[in-house]
């Protein structure tokens, strides 16, 4: 394989992830702060991701239309249901939130899922696509796996574990692939992002968003590892990717996008 022609590729992608390293490490200093602290962190990432995107001529390839119109309408509806659930959920286990402190933690997931979505549904993909001239599996495959081990950047994160990553990227692999693939089929950059943040939003509010964790990080075993990995497979096997197989498998034998 010629790595040549994947050189700008990987200088971007290995730039963006440097800075997403850097930017971590002073997580430890915005305690307080943390929620914040992301939205800015994720914000910087997205304004040089958005040069990149306009230096490549890439912004062409953004479309939209009256599908970000329902994109939005569908994502903000199943966003609204998930805070009200979760806010029931909260009051009804006597725990209680603020709403500047919610509203934060669903503007944090949200620009997550924009920046991520944005530069590996978007940008990776379609250098690979279109620029690269690659075919459609090998792109999705590719972009899905450049995504996985971004998630590996959060060993660099004093919360996480090594056995807790490692489940994290496995599950970005396969979610990843789901999420390229419905992209795809809708043509909506904007619904995956919706998707994206929905799916860290009920991930994490526990650890983020009311601050309990039931059971340290550190502290998992290698048992408590296995039964995750397990079952993260499984999931992905028997949901996940004969979902996206489905969604996907016309445009493969079709060979168009």
């Amino acid at each position: 394989m010629n790595l040549t022609k994947y050189t700008n590729l990987i200088k971007i992608v290995a730039l963006l992830l440097l800075i997403n390293i850097l930017l971590k490490i002073p997580n430890q200093y915005f305690e307080d702060n943390f929620l914040a602290y992301h939205i800015f962190k994720s914000l910087i990432q997205t304004s040089i991701l958005c040069f990149v995107i306009f230096k490549f001529k890439f912004k062409e390839l953004l479309f939209f239309g009256r599908s970000t119109l329902w994109a939005l309408a569908v994502g903000i509806f199943f966003l609204f249901l998930s805070v009200s659930k979760i806010h029931s959920m909260l009051e009804a286990n006597g725990e209680f939130v603020p709403l500047s402190r919610h509203s934060l933690f669903v503007l944090s997931c949200l620009a997550t899922g924009v920046f991520e979505e944005l530069f590996f549904r978007f940008f990776v993909f379609n250098y690979l696509l279109k620029k690269l001239k690659k075919n459609l599996l090998f792109s999705i495959l590719v972009s899905s796996a450049l995504f996985a081990l971004a998630h590996l950047t959060n060993l660099f994160l004093s919360s996480y574990d090594t056995y807790s990553v490692i489940n994290q990227t496995l599950f970005a692999f396969s979610i990843g692939i789901f999420l390229q693939v419905v992209n795809i089929r809708t043509n909506s950059l904007v619904l995956v992002m919706f998707f994206h943040a929905l799916i860290n939003y009920w991930g994490s509010y526990r650890s983020k968003l009311v601050q309990i964790i039931p059971e340290t990080l550190s502290e998992q075993t290698f048992n408590d590892f296995l039964t995750t990995f397990i079952s993260i497979i499984l999931f992905s096997l028997m949901i996940l990717l004969p979902l996206s197989w489905v969604l996907i498998r016309n445009k493969l034998e079709a060979k168009t996008i």
